[in-house]
């Protein structure tokens, strides 16, 4: 593992300032960072540009980028003079926190997260075929927290991020090469620890991960009778909801600080439902009765149980929408046809941590006009 980290630090020194190539990049970056704002609009909100492939010398985004409380956003691009990287937009900052080098690193995952200190987590292949790892880095001090080969568990497409707390601790779901067995585990670049595992529960198999600042954990899990569940806090010890009832499918869910779940299922009758969970009860947060949309996807919560998420409508178009914790109407704040910096949007993603305690929302856009990038959609409060 000292060799794989000493590699890693070696690249991401090179990608932050102090040395001649990373800092070219850095430089002509940041350089570019653009402060725009859409037409303003009846619905008292305000979207700024972060990054695009207009202005700087990004070509493509990944689809799932992060914000913390500070405004902090982190995210992955591609371009021609670097390949594929890791970036974050911190305080009109533009840093290069890793990027593709020659066999140490490459096809980054698209889930990566900021968390309150702006370190972010990110998954990426290493020198060797089949070799994935998860690490973290605030562009300075990177930290392995697995490698595939060295700790024993299934890499490639297999190995991504579940969560990262302001700790650092990064919680994800891994496969063990030598029984297959699975487990969610935790880390901060330590010894990992197991938060729960197929060999010693009722599990057949597991999802997708969070944690929050507490350490209690949220966990999609598949039973050994084929049914499929929820579970949160300490060691995921509460049952949140499960396909017993309504429900047949679940997405990926997230958890705020103060252990309120959110989370999408799919109904029996074909309905789709967004519902939050907390001690075992779960309140829906939208009307499982409604046709408005056909498909949703990233579920992220804030600290308030605000909710964003995406959805495709039933009249073919697809937005990003806003909860408060007392109205189950959502608000639009973003659509397809939209006008946006000159154009209309053609495509729209965000990812299970692109909200914050702001009600900020980071996004990913493609617009008509060809354009695409990351922007942040927020209440105008000056209005």
């Amino acid at each position: 593992m000292f060799q794989v980290l000493r590699r890693l630090t070696a690249v991401t020194k090179r990608s932050s300032p102090g040395s001649c190539p990373g800092l070219a990049i850095t430089i002509m970056l940041a350089c570019c960072v653009e402060v725009s704002f859409a037409a303003p609009n009846t619905s008292g909100l305000k979207i700024v540009s972060v990054a695009d492939n207009t202005s700087q010398s990004f070509a493509s985004f990944g689809s799932m980028p992060s914000i913390n409380n500070d405004g902090a956003v982190a995210f992955i691009a591609t371009g021609g003079d670097f390949g594929q990287g890791v970036f974050r937009l911190q305080s009109g900052l533009l840093t290069t926190i890793a990027a593709r080098s020659g066999k140490v690193l490459s096809n980054f995952g698209d889930d990566v997260v900021v968390n309150a200190g702006g370190v972010v987590a990110f998954d990426a292949s290493l020198h060797n075929t089949g070799e994935r790892a998860i690490l973290t880095s605030d562009g300075i001090v990177v930290k392995t927290i697995v490698d595939s080969i060295q700790q024993g568990i299934v890499g490639g497409p297999f190995l991504s991020i579940g969560a990262m707390n302001a700790a650092g601790t990064v919680v994800f779901h891994g496969s063990r090469t030598n029984s297959r067995s699975q487990a969610i585990f935790a880390g901060d670049g330590g010894p990992l620890s197991t938060i729960v595992d197929t060999t010693t529960s009722n599990f057949q198999s597991l999802g997708n991960a969070a944690i929050n600042n507490r350490g209690e954990v949220v966990f999609r899990a598949f039973r050994n009778d084929g049914s499929e569940a929820i579970f949160a806090g300490r060691g995921g010890a509460t049952l949140i909801a499960d396909t017993s009832g309504a429900f047949t499918d679940f997405l990926d869910p997230v958890m705020n600080n103060s252990g309120l779940v959110a989370e999408a299922g799919f109904l029996s009758n074909g309905g789709i439902e967004i519902f939050t969970g907390e001690g075992g009860s779960v309140t829906p947060r939208t009307n499982p009765g409604s046709n408005a949309f056909t498909f949703v996807d990233n579920v992220t919560v804030n600290d308030a149980g605000t909710i964003a998420f995406f959805a495709d409508k039933t009249d073919g178009g697809q937005g990003i929408f806003l909860l408060s914790k007392t109205n189950d109407k959502p608000l639009s704040l973003i659509q397809t046809g939209d006008p946006l910096f000159g154009s209309t949007v053609t495509s729209l993603s965000l990812g299970r941590f692109s909200l914050n305690d702001h009600d900020q929302v980071v996004f990913v856009y493609t617009l008509q006009s060809g354009r695409s990038g990351i922007a942040i959609v927020s209440r105008n409060t000056d209005d």
